[in-house]
């Protein structure tokens, strides 16, 4: 057994699940935007029938190790009052599910279940993210032949190229797991370093392939302008997690929106910077942040809420020196003059206000091309990702046995 898996012990969570109301537990199901049977996985697992587990929890989200790091807190917030109503400490949904699924990998039971017959039906995916996954992985459960075009050189998307290590355990042996069985039996094809508009275009592939689906993912954020020590949230991050970036100024601004903002602003302060100003034009209750508010009190972190950033003061060399803001009042009739202004003095810049399509998003009017993901959603949660990715798979399925 892993080292990494130590400080996750089953019995003590078992123990914990044979206490759980299965009242309570159908919240935790509701919410789940893949809709997981979380009563059956967690009574199955109490029951230390974990193969009957990981069947479940597989039928709904064929990526849960990686989800169990990356579900936010707010996810099953419903349920979790409902335990305490009950006087029940909450039952621990995403511990239990990251246990159950390194288990099942462990004991080899993570590989895509393939039928014997083909379809005859081939299927290219664009994005090789959890969205793109979870519709290979159902199209091939269909017996279709599916070929992922990857734009980098390893699958996986933003939780593999973005997400810290420290947030996020490696999900490659995952990802290798579920996948193998259709590696080997020349049913999944991989594309890796091929981009759209580059290497490949949607109309090609539509003509090729019997059906498309593209699911790129969010790869730009808005900026306010140009200047050295101004970099995008996703920039900083890909470089922190290369190990490319290894320190920052001691003053640090992250213009923040996302959730790429509270991992920037994370790392910013574990490369040394001494201040982070974290920007936030709402209040505080509208930003998702999967961070402890305690961290929040610790020392250099600046919180500022309400607060717009309206533009960059730079040195004579082209350098940052100073963030522009304004203080946002609160919606009122009765005030009538505006919020102060004021610049942060800092030496870099982590734009991450919210994350946009990448310019020159491929279209295409195929009928048989289909599109899922953060492309649609905006960026939402991973799990919704892959929620979309199936029902992507549900969709494509359907044209395909409606189409000679």
């Amino acid at each position: 057994m892993s080292e990494a898996f130590e400080t996750y012990d089953p019995n003590r969570l078992a123990e914990k699940a044979r206490l759980a109301d299965v009242g309570a537990l159908a919240l935790y199901r509701a919410a789940c935007p893949c809709h997981t049977d979380v009563p059956g996985f967690v009574k199955a697992f109490a029951d230390d029938d974990i193969a009957l587990s990981y069947s479940i929890l597989r039928q709904a989200n064929p990526l849960p190790e990686m989800c169990s790091h990356l579900n936010p807190p707010w996810l099953f917030a419903e349920g979790a009052r409902a335990e305490r109503a009950l006087g029940h400490i909450p039952t621990a949904i995403s511990d239990i599910q990251y246990t159950v699924a390194w288990l099942a990998r462990d004991a080899g039971l993570l590989g895509v279940i393939l039928p014997d017959a083909e379809s005859g039906r081939h299927v290219a995916i664009v994005g090789g993210g959890p969205t793109g996954i979870a519709c290979a992985v159902k199209l091939l459960e269909q017996g279709h032949r599916v070929t992922i075009i990857e734009r980098e050189n390893v699958l996986g998307g933003t939780p593999q190229c973005l997400i810290p290590s420290r947030r996020l355990p490696d999900i490659q042996p995952e990802i290798n797991a579920v996948l193998a069985p259709a590696l080997s039996g020349g049913r999944l094809e991989l594309r890796l370093g091929e981009a759209v508009g580059r290497d490949v275009e949607i109309e090609s592939l539509s003509d090729r392939y019997d059906a498309v689906l593209v699911a790129i993912g969010l790869w730009q954020e808005p900026s306010l302008g140009s200047a050295d020590a101004v970099v995008s949230g996703i920039d900083f991050l890909r470089e922190t997690k290369a190990g490319s970036r290894a320190s920052v100024p001691g003053e640090v601004a992250v213009l923040a929106g996302d959730d790429c903002a509270m991992d920037a602003s994370v790392a910013a302060q574990l490369l040394g910077a001494r201040n982070v100003y974290i920007v936030y034009e709402g209040p505080r209750s509208d930003m998702h942040w999967c961070r402890d508010e305690d961290w929040f009190k610790s020392e250099g972190i600046h919180y500022l809420p309400l607060t717009q950033p309206l533009g960059y003061e730079t040195d004579p060399r082209g350098q940052v020196s100073g963030l522009r803001v304004e203080h946002i009042l609160p919606p009122s009739a009765e005030q009538t003059t505006t919020g102060s202004r004021g610049v942060l003095p800092v030496a870099l810049v982590i734009e991450a206000m919210r994350l946009d399509v990448a310019r020159n998003r491929p279209s295409t009017t195929a009928d048989n091309v289909f599109e899922a993901g953060g492309m649609l959603n905006g960026g939402a949660t991973v799990t919704r990702c892959i929620a979309e990715g199936m029902q992507a798979a549900k969709a494509i399925d359907d044209y395909l046995l409606n189409t000679v």
